[in-house]
């Protein structure tokens, strides 16, 4: 074999080599392509089923609960002497077939160191919920201890139907119309009075930090045409300090009963200043 013969092998052997070479680097990354197209589809899948993940609904009545505590104190002292307490509390537990409110308060104020308001309400009330449905069903309870009233204690006591004419993330905005009535023992003119409601709940979300609501309900009386009982609460409430869920709350309370009895007005208007923590 001549010596040119031998350099063209040579050549050729070299040739081979080097697209074999080429051809494990061509196919190494393909295989690094794959990898990271693999690994990114499997993050995506991760990333959608993060996003569909529905939370847990609670098991048991006594789960699910949201709680606040609020306090307020007035105070006057001079050409009169007035101090002022009101506190509550109060709880909630949302589900996708319940929304539960209960609530406790309490109002105790004295004039010259006479009692001059001395007042317990207790409020309980669920909306039953239907599924991709405005509607909704409600059952509510509300009793009353007031020692300047013609009666000591009143206990009222509604159904019906309610419907959402806004839920969004930012607005609430509910109605509702129910039968029930009252029942009152203490006074004068102790016993049941039917009567119906109407009534309806707004909340608007004005800021993380801030939020507005309104509540308002008459009860005429179904014994009676012409008479009728009125509550309208409402607040604006501030988050100051989110470390340890504080907010300040600004709020009134108007009660209204066109035949209160005895020497009793017919208008009572509550305006208060709280702190209320949540937990």
């Amino acid at each position: 074999m001549t010596s040119s013969t031998l350099s063209l092998a040579s050549c050729t052997l070299i040739a081979l080599a080097g697209a074999a070479s080429g051809a494990e680097f061509h196919t190494s990354l393909a295989l690094d392509a794959a990898e990271v197209m693999r690994q990114d589809a499997a993050a995506a899948a991760q990333t959608d089923a993060d996003a569909l993940v529905v939370p847990a609904q609670p098991t048991s009545w006594s789960e699910g609960w949201a709680g606040s505590v609020e306090l307020g104190l007035n105070g006057t002292t001079g050409n009169s002497e007035r101090v002022s307490f009101r506190g509550g509390v109060s709880g909630r537990r949302q589900t996708d077939d319940y929304d539960t409110r209960l609530g406790f308060f309490f109002l105790y104020s004295r004039d010259d160191g006479d009692t001059s308001d001395n007042r317990v309400a207790l409020d309980a009330r669920n909306d039953w919920l239907f599924d991709d449905s405005p509607w909704r069903f409600f059952a509510t309870l509300r009793s009353e201890y007031d020692q300047f009233q013609d009666w000591n204690t009143r206990t009222a006591f509604f159904i019906g139907p309610g419907y959402e004419f806004i839920k969004n993330d930012k607005t609430l905005l509910v109605g509702r119309v129910g039968i029930g009535g009252n029942y009152r023992t203490g006074g004068n003119d102790d016993g049941f009075t039917p009567e119906a409601l109407i009534g309806a709940d707004f909340e608007q979300k004005i800021t993380e930090r801030q939020k507005i609501f309104l509540t308002g309900e008459i009860y005429p009386n179904l014994d009676d045409g012409g008479e009728f009982r009125g509550l309208a609460r409402g607040g604006w409430e501030i988050l100051v300090d989110p470390d340890v869920n504080m907010t300040l709350k600004i709020g009134f309370e108007n009660r209204y009963d066109s035949d209160p009895g005895g020497d009793a007005k017919k208008n009572d208007f509550d305006y208060y200043l709280a702190l209320v923590w949540a937990f």
